[in-house]
Formats: C-alpha cells, structure tokens, sequence
C-alpha cells in the first residue's frame, strides 16, 4: 500500500478537527511531520529504514565517505557472509576510543562513525584479506627521469613520508603537464586487476594548481592503460604543502591500443596536469604500493522519509503533499502514531484538555511499545563489546 504525505495531513487534521481550522499553513503540517517521523525514528526501529552502503575497504585508508542519508550505524559486515567469522567480526567503538586503538598495532577489526572535519565519515582500522605490495619506495632515483614541465628530479632524504627518502621536482608551467617515467621494470598485475585492486602513492603538492593526476602503466609505447584521479584517496580535495595519498582503482582504467590485465608493463608513469599558475619547487613523490581491499556492507538507519510522486528522487525531508512514505511499503498502521505526534506539536493547546491528553498519552505510549515489540530498533552506540576485542 502507498502512503503520501497527504495521507498524513489528512490524519493530523483529524486530531486537530475540534481544536483548530484548517487554516494552518500546509508547509507548517509538513514540518511537523517530518518532525515527527525524525523522533520516531530515533526512538523506534522503522522496517522501511534499514539500508546497506557496499564498499571496498583498503586498510591503508582509514576513513571512507558515507551515503549522504546515514544516520546510525547498525552493523558491518563483508559482502561474502563466508567471510564473516568470529575472528573477523568487526566490533563498534566511540571514535575518540578507535583513535586510540589506532596505534597499537592490534589486530583488531574496529569501526566507528566520525563528522569531524565536517565530513561524515565511517573510520576503520582492521587488515584485508589479501596485502598488497611494495612497486616502488623511492628511496633512490634508479631510471626515474622528469620531462614536460617537471625537471629537477632528485632523492629527497629529509622531506619523505616512508623509508630513507623521497624523489623532488620542480614544476614550470609550459605544456601542462609534469611527467616523471620509470623504464626498465617487468610488473604483472593480473591478480590486482581480478581483485579490484589500487596503486596508490604519496605526494606532496608544492602548490594546488594540479588539475588531475594520471598513472600510466605501458606494456609498450603504443599500449597502455590511464588511471586518471582529481581528489585523494579518500575522496577529499588536493591540498599544498602536506602528504596526500592518490589511490588509482584498476576498475577505472581507459586503455590504449591492445593491452590486457595479464600484460607485463615495462614503464610507469606519473602525469600531473597542471594550470598556467603552476611554477613551484619541490613537488615530492614517495612509496608506490598496491592494495588490494575487501567488499564490506555497511548495513545503516537511513535519514530519507520517502521520494516524490514518482518514486524515484529520494526526500530527506517530505515537501509536497504528494510525496511517497517509505513506510507505506511495509506497515501502514505507523500513520497514526506520526500523526498524533505532529498533532501535538501543531497545537499545544491539546495539552490543555485533560480528557484528550490522558488518552493520547495512554495510547502513545501503549503504540510505542506495541510497535517497539514488533520491530525492535537496533543500536550499537555505547556497546563497546570490549570483552570480543582483545583477542
């Protein structure tokens, strides 16, 4: 059965009949509506709600962007129910506790949800089935040679962010692009390519005029395969004068000409696009490696009430008397339940009236518990399950 929002207008009037016109402003009914539904949410576990964001998960990158209707976490779990063991279960903690598990060097598989920054974020700290490997450390300069309008190349053995050293550059705007090559290698990634896998670098930007930055992988001068990224590995924004990790996804590669995934590359190359304003000293590069990540589902309370009249855009908040209700797919009868609540809100009056508040008080709590029994909201905050985490 479909609900919309007028359904609810239409049961909110009713507990408003004798107490007020219909007067009121339409948008005011629905935003006690959507008032409503949020309190009900965070108090009752709505069948309509329970949603699963799917991933990949690299344990080199700690935070991961959330959907942007996440509202609690439930659980996580790997995408293969195979794989979910005991001694891999991943176990919920406060986010200032997993930045203090971060260090030392467990084993554990933790997670938690972070808005720091301003960015909603899930934060995991835990190992991947399969580990990735080491391409490059760049301690040295080996047949790593700049051309474009990098030039400079040198080993950089103060400014690093692994080993002894990093590879520095210079940029002067030119052509508008920067390009340093490595000759003389024999790599094969057919088990990254069939894995999803990433190779990732560390960088460090004298300046933001860096458009994008692309990693070439050639089997010879005519075949090759571009990863092309504009952001860092976790999904934020270039920045200067700091090290940032680039992560390139091999499901994202544009070939040229007639490469294959069990090619054996010869040459890399690292491309970065650069604007006019780009004419700075030491640009860094450091540690090339490869990750291969798990498929994880992060099943979640979603913050969306419903969609429009279509059923296609999903609403965070209801708008129209004309949108969809999610609930309406699964158990009508929490109409009533929204519409007291909204009722009361629009009209504190009914407070007043000992015989009605008696009642609606009796009655809501009574349908909360009913409801609450039926489909019982699921939390993991403050359950910190410190007797699973040390293993």
């Amino acid at each position: 059965m479909t609900t919309t929002a007028q359904n609810l207008i239409d049961q909110t009037n009713d507990y408003l009949g004798n107490y007020t016109t219909s007067s009121l402003d339409p948008g005011a009914k629905l935003r006690a509506i959507n008032r409503s539904i949020e309190y009900l949410k965070s108090r009752l576990g709505f069948p309509s709600d329970e949603t699963i964001q799917r991933f990949y998960f690299s344990e080199d990158q700690n935070f991961i962007p959330l959907n942007v209707d996440f509202d609690e976490a439930i659980g996580l779990f790997y995408n293969n129910p195979l794989l979910n063991i005991k001694d891999r279960t991943w176990d919920y903690l406060p986010y200032l506790e997993l930045m203090q598990q971060r260090g030392d060097g467990s084993a554990n598989f933790l997670f938690s949800h972070t808005t720091i920054n301003g960015s909603n974020q899930l934060m995991m700290i835990g190992s991947n089935l399969i580990k990735g490997t080491m391409i490059d450390s760049l301690d040295v300069l080996g047949t790593w040679v700049a051309s474009g309008d990098a030039s400079g190349l040198a080993v950089d053995g103060l400014q690093k962010y692994l080993g002894s050293g990093s590879l520095s550059f210079d940029v002067t705007h030119s052509t508008g692009t920067a390009t340093l090559t490595k000759t003389g290698v024999s790599l094969n990634f057919q088990s990254l390519f069939e894995n999803h896998g990433y190779i990732k670098l560390w960088t460090r930007l004298a300046d933001i005029d860096v458009t994008n930055i692309i990693l070439r992988l050639y089997v010879d001068s005519s075949n090759y395969y571009s990863i092309t990224e504009t952001d860092q590995d976790d999904a934020s924004a270039f920045v200067a004068s700091q090290w940032i990790k680039i992560g390139f996804p091999l499901d994202n590669v544009v070939a040229t000409g007639t490469p294959t995934i069990s090619s054996t590359f010869t040459k890399i190359e690292l491309r970065f696009t650069v604007t006019s304003g780009a004419t700075a000293s030491d640009y860094r590069i450091d540690h090339i490696f490869t990750s291969v990540p798990d498929y994880m589902d992060l099943v979640y309370y979603t913050r969306y009430k419903g969609t429009d009249a279509t059923g296609v855009t999903n609403k965070i908040n209801l708008t129209t008397a004309s949108d969809i209700v999610r609930i309406g797919n699964y158990f009508d009868d929490y109409q009533d339940i929204i519409a007291r609540r909204a009722a009361l809100s629009l009209s504190p009056q009914l407070r007043g009236d000992k015989d009605f508040y008696a009642v609606y008080a009796s009655d809501f709590a009574e349908m909360m518990k009913t409801l609450g029994r039926r489909f019982p909201r699921k939390r993991i905050t403050n359950n910190f399950l410190r007797h699973v985490i040390s293993r």
